[in-house]
């Protein structure tokens, strides 16, 4: 027999028990209810109060409904019982965390309704609760500062599959919405059309022995960074540096002093400047937009104060004349005045389509969330596969293998194992539903994988 169905069974035979001994009096049959229970999920966003990228995190108020069918309370409905008369803690109700929950600011007690279903003998139970918490979600900001995240809230029953699966509710008693359009943030967008919120439901955890997945809900609701601050303020102020830059092309060839100093000061300053809005942002280990334009920013004015070395010793050692030097220069000055302005020209692009996004209708916008999703997917991925190998080929080599605490084993059996057929992505997700164990036992019994090196692949993933 099934662990969760027996556990299940005996749940109720000891509710039976209980009203046999001393409990007779209780006025509700409480009814068998057929295993998996369907438990339609609902989640209404009262309100967003803040997103911080540079912790990964948002807080949010949010209502959570939680639907099933158990005919133990057609009489509470009928009126022949009273509401106060009921004990939940005799009856079924689904037990769930918040998966990405980090921290409850406050919360209200569950609130129970019940109600007969229309052209049905049978009742619908209605569990509701309020909360208020700091969500963990993973900000991928690649495209920063024009990028869009997803906060999500991530239901997860604890019983499994077998015991509760959790379904979409209708849109029409207690619908999922996002309804804090309201309470506007100073650096973010709403993304919310009319149309189908971003729900779904899907199974977590990993199938082994007597251990099954998980149900899940998840509720999506996509948000744009306003890149008001960063065009007006930050952008700006770097193509004045560059462009200033271009002005020690002014002084004369052999004058390098001069030329060089001016160009280190605004080097000097355009690097102090990135400083004060990285401070906003987690240090991730790759490059931002913003970052990749910085960076050509500053070498632009490398290659200047490289220009300005070369013309210096061209009119010294006689390679070329003042006016061939200065000719070429005029050349060069507007070459890289016409490119600098063609990158700004690019960056205005992009934030006009950053723009466009609050425009789209809902099936356009999931399209374009779930293309975004896949590709920062596939980047987090091709980041983690790397630094994961940094790791492991950092381990001392001996015998062409992986020694590790005296240990040596085939560097190929893990790594193309772990790597390769278990999607090195997918394995880190699991870290928000605390599934290594899981996997580990997932990943003993591959051909030529040994527990001790699993233990050793999970804690370097890890």
């Amino acid at each position: 027999m099934n662990t969760s169905t027996s556990l299940f069974k005996r749940i109720h035979a000891r509710v039976r028990a209980g009203a046999e001994s001393g409990a007779a009096d209780y006025p509700l049959d409480i009814a068998e209810l057929e295993l998996p229970v369907k438990v339609k999920v609902s989640v209404k966003i009262v309100k967003i109060l803040n997103i911080d990228t540079s912790a990964n995190t948002f807080l949010c108020d949010y209502i959570l409904t939680c639907k099933w069918e158990d005919n133990s309370f057609l009489a509470v409905v009928d009126g022949t019982v009273q509401k106060s008369d009921v004990q939940m803690s005799r009856h079924f109700v689904p037990e769930y965390d918040v998966a990405n929950l980090v921290e409850v600011n406050q919360s209200t007690n569950p609130e129970f309704e019940y109600y007969r279903r229309k052209d049905s003998n049978t009742c619908r139970v209605a569990m509701k609760q309020r909360i208020t918490g700091v969500f963990y979600e993973h900000f991928e900001l690649a495209s920063f500062p024009f990028d869009l995240q997803s906060l999500s809230v991530k239901v997860r029953a604890r019983q499994d599959i077998n015991t509760v699966q959790f379904t979409l509710a209708s849109q029409t008693k207690y619908p999922s919405v996002f309804s804090g359009t309201r309470f506007t943030l100073p650096e973010w967008d709403y993304l919310c059309p009319p149309g189908t919120p971003f729900v779904k439901t899907e199974n977590v955890g990993v199938t082994t022995g007597n251990k099954q997945p998980h149900s899940m809900f998840i509720f999506n609701q996509p948000v744009s960074r306003k890149i008001g601050y960063y065009i007006c303020n930050v952008v700006p102020l770097y193509f004045l540096i560059v462009s200033f830059g271009l002005v020690a092309f002014g002084n004369d060839p052999s004058d390098l002093a001069n030329r060089l100093n001016a160009l280190i000061a605004l080097l000097l300053t355009s690097t102090a400047f990135k400083y004060i809005y990285k401070e906003s942002l987690p240090r991730v280990h790759y490059l931002t937009r913003l970052d990749y334009y910085m960076y050509w920013e500053h070498l632009f004015i490398v290659v200047q104060g490289f220009f300005h070395a070369w013309a210096k010793i061209a009119l010294e050692a006689g390679w070329r004349s003042l006016e061939e030097i200065r000719d070429f220069e005029i050349i060069c000055c507007a070459g890289m005045a016409a490119l600098w302005v063609f990158l700004h020209l690019v960056l205005v692009n992009w934030a006009k389509g950053h723009r466009a996004l609050l425009d789209l209708d809902a099936d356009t916008l999931e399209e374009t969330l779930k293309a975004i999703e896949d590709k920062d997917r596939e980047n987090e991925r091709r980041r983690k596969r790397g630094l994961f190998a940094l790791c492991w080929k950092g381990k001392k080599k001996s015998s062409g293998g992986v020694t590790d605490s005296g240990r040596t084993f085939s560097t190929s059996s893990v790594i193309d194992n772990v790597i390769e057929d278990y999607e090195l992505g997918a394995l880190f997700e699991m870290e928000d539903y605390g599934d290594f164990g899981d996997l580990s036992e997932r990943l003993v019994g591959v051909e030529d994988v040994e527990e001790k090196d699993v233990k050793v692949a999970v804690e370097l993933i890890k």
